[in-house]
């Protein structure tokens, strides 16, 4: 009697963990997909974030913001291409923390500009565009922070379908 319904479950098992194979493989793809778009997203906004330092590419007579801009912009682009070419859960997760490191790193170029005094010259040479520094950072720390959100929730998504 009791092999008999050990062998039934078992069917049940399999049938069931069957279904969700196939199912699986599209929620996987699905997945993937959602990976390209984000490595997309990632890619797009490194160069949103570098557009104030696109008239200083020659890096040996440029300031020092538009060298941090550029170098920290093609971090991200790299970091984008590592997730379109592996899209994967740990790729996501180390997208997410990059994420929030330019967040935070634009969070401090708002800070900077917002707490230093008129009298006092920012670092970096940042001083002839004072005024502009806490918008453009604010915008990129925006739109970062929603980079990294979004994730954050394909990869507990990733997480959540193994």
């Amino acid at each position: 009697m009791t092999r008999r319904t050990a062998s039934l479950s078992d069917r049940k098992s399999q049938t069931a963990s069957s279904g969700r194979r196939r199912l699986g493989g599209a929620r996987q793809q699905g997945l993937v997909r959602a990976a390209y778009y984000l490595a997309a997203m990632l890619g797009g906004l490194a160069l949103v974030a570098a557009l104030p330092a696109i008239g200083h590419l020659n890096l040996a007579t440029a300031p020092g913001w538009a060298r941090a801009v550029l170098s920290v912009a093609f971090l991200q682009a790299v970091y984008a291409a590592w997730m379109a070419a592996a899209p994967d859960e740990s790729t996501l997760g180390v997208a997410m923390i990059v994420s929030t490191a330019v967040a935070a790193l634009h969070a401090a170029g708002v800070a900077l500009a917002i707490a230093t005094p008129a009298a006092q010259p920012l670092p970096l040479g940042l001083d002839p565009v004072r005024y502009k520094v806490a918008y453009w950072c604010g915008a990129v720390v925006l739109a970062m922070s929603l980079a990294a959100y979004l994730c954050g929730r394909a990869r507990t998504a990733w997480r959540r379908q193994n």
